[in-house]
């Protein structure tokens, strides 16, 4: 049997796809939460999360230019709204925006995904990390060893955009020079990465490792529960 085309380049999400932190971002977030005497549990804020997540997408992804602060407004609103608490969503994001700063996690790498780089790198992918980052995202890269891998860094803020805007990932698609069909995007996030990729006509891999699956009306092109079961379906093993 013949073996697959790989893809000429590949996109990776960088937190919570490649590398977790301790605590998790989600953990985080509900510290937020509660910081500002909003008292959530895990489960319930991960899906509150989630749920942000492809909604706010669907609702946006249309829009030109993406409008990255209405993004940011309505992904806290959906999160409230799941939360089932009355209060000003845009207040909030400020003071959880701020709360999360002062939070200093430390970083390590999710199980196969420095054998994932390493395996892409030994076949002559060409890759670029995308991330919704504090512009620090290929220092945080160094840190966990892998950043050497990357030709190319794309970060949120110093781009001046989010995923899912998919000019975002257009942006990585023209720097890499590659068309956007060669290419595939790995992340665990089905509005910013499978969502954002798909709307510039990029293949994408939905990473799904969590406990809540949203009932959202998305086909990625690949879905998986590990970098190995990635490496499979794209032919790299």
């Amino acid at each position: 049997m013949a073996r697959k085309k790989l893809p000429r380049a590949i996109f990776l999400d960088f937190g919570d796809t490649l590398v977790e932190t301790e605590p998790l971002y989600i953990e985080r977030l509900r510290m937020s939460f509660e910081a500002e005497g909003i008292k959530v549990g895990y489960p319930e804020m991960e899906h509150a999360y989630l749920e942000a997540d492809w909604r706010s997408a669907k609702a946006l992804l249309a829009r030109k230019p993406f409008p990255g602060q209405a993004w940011r407004e309505l992904f806290m609103a959906v999160m409230v709204e799941t939360l089932g608490i009355k209060v000003n969503a845009r207040d909030l994001l400020q003071k959880v925006a701020d709360r999360m700063t002062a939070i200093h996690p430390k970083r390590k790498l999710l199980p196969g995904a420095g054998e994932f780089v390493e395996l892409c790198a030994r076949h002559g992918i060409r890759m670029a990390m995308l991330s919704n980052n504090d512009g620090r995202t290929r220092a945080k890269a160094a840190e966990v060893g892998i950043a050497d891998h990357f030709e190319l860094f794309l970060d949120s803020t110093i781009e001046g955009t989010p995923k899912p805007d998919p000019e975002f990932f257009r942006m990585a698609v023209n720097r890499i020079g590659a068309r956007p069909n060669e290419c595939l995007h790995i992340g665990d996030l089905l509005g910013c990465d499978v969502m954002g990729a798909q709307a510039a006509k990029v293949p994408a891999a939905w990473l799904q490792r969590r406990s809540y699956t949203p009932k959202a009306r998305v086909k990625p092109y690949i879905k998986a529960g590990s970098f190995d079961e990635i490496s499979r379906k794209i032919g790299l093993r």
